[in-house]
């Protein structure tokens, strides 16, 4: 009897060590806070009262996310679709939570995509990927922020300030089916402390797979420029400002 009770209380304290010994060794991971300014002013993820998907600069790099199609992947509820009978990476309507209108007009889409808070017109647009510190993708009426054509949510590239500091970086990456892209920027000061610039530029290139035997032409052609600059003016704690400057030129082939 006394040994089948020692057997017992052995079987009892290993099954109790075993149970406590996880519960003792997990470790809690507490997420890098993200400030975000869905709102026009800097807040947390955690305190915002809107629902918003903030991809940092880093998260785009490591995902290799080219564009807003890309980037649709990782927004629940927000995708694109096209308004006209050909498709092509322009005149494409963002929505949200199928939320949707039927018709062409720009002034009534239920969603729109901005840049440092500028509304952007003609569906989703080319930025340069060096030049983006994130992309807040905003779901909800927007328009008390943003304005018209923000009932279903909005799109807002946040893109770099300009450094105090000499800084540059150029990337090149080449793939299959003749697919090419060189990125690259340069920033610093041009008066110490008070103003700086930053120069942004981005080249893509794909062919299409194939050809169009009507007129030789291969389908599905793109190739991207994108130049893009600003100054960053910052004389004190009171107020700053930013001027940006972007020219953009895409040629497709056909679709």
């Amino acid at each position: 009897m006394l040994i089948r009770n020692v057997g017992r209380i052995l079987m009892a304290a290993i099954v109790a060590t075993s149970l406590a010994a996880p519960a003792a060794a997990q470790v809690v991971d507490v997420p890098e806070e993200i400030v975000v300014t869905a709102r026009k002013r800097e807040e947390t993820l955690f305190d915002i009262p809107v629902s918003v998907t903030a991809l940092s600069d880093k998260t785009l790099f490591d995902a290799n996310l080219e564009g807003l199609i890309d980037i649709s992947k990782l927004s629940p509820g927000f995708y694109f679709e096209s308004f006209i009978s050909s498709p092509g990476r322009l005149e494409n309507n963002p929505t949200f939570r199928g939320i949707t209108v039927n018709t062409l007009s720009p002034t009534r889409q239920t969603a729109s995509i901005f840049i440092d808070g500028a509304y952007v017109a003609g569906g989703r647009p080319s930025v340069a990927p060096t030049s983006i510190e994130r992309v807040e993708i905003i779901r909800g009426p927007q328009a008390a922020v943003f304005g018209r054509t923000t009932f279903a949510g909005a799109v807002n590239y946040v893109l770099r300030d300009p450094s105090d500091e000499f800084n540059g970086s150029i990337t090149a990456s080449a793939e299959t089916e003749d697919e090419y892209r060189l990125d690259g920027s340069v920033e610093g000061p041009i008066i110490s402390d008070v103003l700086s610039g930053r120069l942004d530029a981005f080249v893509s290139k794909k062919d299409g797979q194939y050809v169009s035997l009507a007129d030789g032409a291969r389908l599905g052609d793109e190739e991207t420029y994108d130049l893009s600059g600003s100054l960053y003016f910052n004389p004190g704690e009171i107020w700053k400002s930013k001027l940006s400057l972007a020219y953009t030129k895409l040629d497709d082939g056909p679709p």
